[in-house]
């Protein structure tokens, strides 16, 4: 079936089977996409054009991604990440920059230095210098590494902002206090509703009392009268009790 299967030389990974996510090639970017190629080192797709290449059949499995290449609370990858592991043609280490934008050397060691690399396509490096400034060691390390590990996107829900993915991943206790947490969203929803019903309501019983005092409303036989009554103050107490 195309586009299940992983183009990386000797990855047997299946989409569909596996159940592995798999990555489309960067085509937007033609120097992420040269990284790419020369990287995976797939024979096949290194002398086609990425015009005549077919988007949906070749794609890399999350097998050869760093887990810091994608984004807290999402399956999406960052931008311009890069495949560094299980590869034939790359050995390189998986806690190097796996991105050409991170502005920190060591994935897992986030600090800024006066030296910043970036990868190219030939693996080589350029030292930017720095402006002159104010030292940053002065500055709280907890605060800098919370600023570059910001996601790109707001958080969306209660996992993203503790920065889990899934829900097994959190201990018994906060478990406990998640479900509670929904169940309290829950009933502020149901009130909100109560509150716009009893509006709703509000205005019916309104409305009924001016049929009540309207002249015609004795022309109304009165088990009519009865029967309507009677729904009304059913639907009140459904409401409001």
């Amino acid at each position: 079936m195309p586009g299940t299967r992983c183009y990386v030389p000797e990855c047997n990974s299946m989409g569909n089977i596996n159940k592995i996510t798999m990555r489309n090639l960067p085509f937007f970017d033609p120097e992420v996409m040269a990284i790419w190629k020369s990287r995976i080192g797939n024979p096949s797709i290194d002398s086609c054009n990425d015009i005549k290449i077919d988007r949906n059949r070749y794609r890399v499995c999350d097998r050869h991604f760093d887990k810091w290449c994608i984004l807290v609370g999402e399956k999406r990858l960052c931008r311009d990440s890069l495949p560094t592991l299980n590869l034939l043609n790359y050995f390189g280490e998986s806690t190097e920059i796996t991105s050409r934008y991170h502005l920190f050397q060591n994935l897992k060691c986030q600090t800024i230095s006066a030296n910043i690399n970036f990868l190219h396509e030939e693996n080589e490096t350029t030292q930017l210098n720095l402006l002159p400034g104010p030292s940053t060691s002065n500055i709280d390390d907890h605060l800098m590494q919370e600023v570059l590990t910001k996601p790109a996107t707001p958080p969306r829900n209660i996992l993203q902002k503790l920065k889990i993915r899934k829900k097994v991943e959190l201990s018994p206790k906060t478990r406990l206090l998640y479900d509670e947490v929904n169940k309290l969203r829950k009933v502020c929803s149901r009130l909100r509703r109560n509150r716009k019903n009893k509006r709703s309501v509000k205005d019916d019983l309104h409305l009924a009392n001016e049929l009540i005092m309207n002249p015609c409303f004795d022309r109304v036989n009165s088990l009519t009268r009865q029967f309507m009554m009677s729904q009304i103050t059913q639907q009140y107490k459904a409401i409001f009790f």
